[in-house]
């Protein structure tokens, strides 16, 4: 697909009736929103993921409908998109309204070919450009885009493409990992370690760093209106019950963010609950960073 043809594609998807979520510029600002047309695209990478499946909701409102939106992401966003559908989805019950919105719901990615961020370490897991977990996904060849397609979206200004293409998609995204520096994920965490008080002692539980990142996915319940919003493991109230507050101290939350991110993920689904992105130290305005954490605790390669 020629690049210039993008927003052509974009506004047949808007003629057909779907919504279109996308990097786009809004009150200065990049980030990602609804188009109204293909001409507000902008191939970039917003600070923050709109996560589409937090926001407050009323936990009976099963019979709401879900427009059919195309949402055009990023690799770890994508990535991020396939964590929460194991949690949500595959263990012994589905979260139904989850699984409705999800239903609606088509990703195109769009496979970075340079870091997004200096924060950034997808190298280090699922890498820019994916095998699966997309409906459509758009790797930058130079004045085209290589388009891979796992669903029946329609392949309007789009021309076959031989496996030459594929190999320049390939080595298109070689950028990402020549920037980026590695991050061993071979790591174990300990659980009286010091390093968790020296980064208490320095967060100032804004709550930015889980709200910035795509795979959080807790949230609170308000039991006066029966609906549940996005919640922060790091807010003193979280886990604040009518029998106490298990974790009072910061640093047991930190703790807790970490093992949760880094160990009981990992031990439950066999990865860590991360894809690299670097949001959450983006969004720290105390320099909290992840890659110190793996490795403070790296055991090497």
């Amino acid at each position: 697909m020629s690049k210039g043809d993008l927003p052509k594609y974009i506004d047949s998807l808007l003629g057909l009736g779907f919504r279109v979520i996308a990097p786009k510029m809004e009150g200065g600002s990049l980030v990602y929103g609804y188009l109204s047309s293909g001409s507000e695209f902008r191939d970039a990478v917003p600070a923050f993921f709109s996560k589409p499946f937090m926001g407050r909701e009323n936990i009976f409102s099963l019979k709401d409908e879900f427009p059919s939106t195309i949402y055009f992401t990023r690799s770890c966003e994508v990535a991020a998109v396939a964590m929460l559908d194991d949690v949500r989805l595959r263990g012994p019950f589905a979260d139904a309204i989850y699984l409705r919105k999800r239903k609606s719901i088509k990703l195109i990615n769009i496979a970075c070919t340079h870091s997004c961020s200096s924060k950034a370490f997808c190298a280090s897991l699922q890498g820019p450009r994916l095998e699966s977990g997309y409906s459509m996904q758009l790797t930058d060849v130079g004045d085209k885009y290589f388009v891979e397609m796992n669903d029946d979206l329609p392949i309007d200004h789009m021309v076959p493409a031989d496996k030459e293409w594929l190999s320049k998609a390939i080595n298109a995204v070689r950028g990402v990992y020549e920037e980026q520096s590695r991050v061993s994920m071979n790591y174990e965490l300990k659980w009286s370690d010091s390093i968790w008080s020296e980064l208490a002692n320095k967060c100032i539980e804004c709550g930015a760093c889980t709200l910035a990142c795509p795979t959080c996915f807790c949230y609170s319940m308000d039991y006066r209106d029966w609906s549940r919003q996005e919640d922060s493991c790091l807010w003193a109230g979280f886990t604040r019950m009518a029998g106490g507050n298990p974790r009072q101290s910061l640093d047991s939350r930190m703790r807790q963010r970490f093992y949760h991110k880094l160990s009981y993920h990992k031990d439950r689904y066999g990865y860590a609950l991360c894809t690299g992105c670097g949001r959450c130290t983006t969004a720290c305005p105390v320099d909290i960073d992840i890659r110190n954490v793996i490795n403070h605790f790296s055991r090497g390669d």
